[in-house]
């Protein structure tokens, strides 16, 4: 990935997150479930969106109140930007990977639907909640699909 790519990621990471939160961590948690915790590259029915240009996908698009597992972002060259994980609808952990190496570059924990990381960087759980409750646009979606090309399009069957 290049450094403009890069660039572009760290100066929209507050769009970033409200996109990943409708969202999205790859973080250990001995008693959560790992539902699309391990899923390689996104899969077809991925959410999309762009941050100046460069597509962005996620899965799952939606968060239930039951839900156990992860939800990633990933970029068009089909590496991981952000994991959000949840045991029972709540969110646990985000983590954000360095899309050139693939290494947490931060990691936040939340605990009892509060920040227990101390990290000015990590946003609050109520961030996260608000975030997650604007979701991605399916009419922006219905927009960038057309422009969407095979070769910038690491989604999966």
């Amino acid at each position: 990935m290049t450094v403009l790519a890069t660039d572009r990621l760290n100066a929209n990471f507050g769009r970033e997150l409200l996109l990943a939160v409708s969202l999205i961590a790859l973080s250990p948690l001995a008693h959560a479930g790992d539902e699309n915790c391990n899923l390689k590259a996104p899969p077809r029915a991925a959410a999309i969106s762009d941050v100046h240009g460069y597509f962005i996908f996620m899965h799952p698009r939606t968060i239930s109140s039951n839900y156990t597992g992860c939800q990633t972002i990933w970029g068009e060259a089909g590496e991981v930007f952000m994991t959000l994980k949840y045991e029972r609808g709540v969110a646990h952990a985000l983590t954000r990977f360095n899309p050139e190496d693939h290494k947490p570059v931060l990691e936040c924990r939340y605990k009892g639907e509060a920040l227990e990381t101390k990290s000015s960087e990590c946003p609050s759980y109520q961030r996260i909640v608000a975030d997650s409750a604007k979701g991605w646009s399916l009419e922006e979606e219905s927009r960038l699909i057309p422009l969407l090309k095979p070769e910038r399009d690491p989604r999966k069957d």
